[in-house]
């Protein structure tokens, strides 16, 4: 469970956290399914296709109701190239058995606490 604050200081305004992951399957996949708590706000999967620490994201959004474990599935298809925010249009295609990292990001400037409770992550076909 990850409960925090997201605080303006400093120019803030997001909270993330990411992991390298390891094995994936071996065959190609085009879904990852979340099993979630939330608190009604609205968060990212970020996902990466290199190790570096910074470079594109590809992410989708994702909002769990209040205090209920929820199942979601975000296609591959749904996920957006982005770089600090911003768009990359000329970004590789997104392909599961390329996934090196994978995170949660809380973004928009919500400044207060937030909490999300998360079950399992796991790669699905669709």
């Amino acid at each position: 469970m990850l409960i925090a604050l997201v605080a303006p200081d400093n120019n803030g305004g997001f909270a993330s956290v990411r992991a390298s992951v390891s094995p994936l399957p071996a065959k190609d996949f085009d879904a990852i399914g979340l099993v979630v708590r939330g608190d009604g706000r609205r968060y990212k999967l970020n996902l990466r296709i290199d190790r570096g620490f910074d470079g594109v994201n590809y992410q989708a959004a994702f909002a769990p109701p209040a205090g209920l474990w929820t199942r979601q599935a975000l296609a591959l298809a749904d996920f957006r190239p982005t770089w600090r925010g911003r768009t990359v249009p000329d970004a590789p295609a997104l392909r599961g058995a390329s996934i090196e990292k994978v995170g949660l990001m809380i973004a928009d400037r919500q400044f207060e606490e937030f909490e999300l409770a998360i079950h399992g992550v796991w790669a699905r076909r669709e």
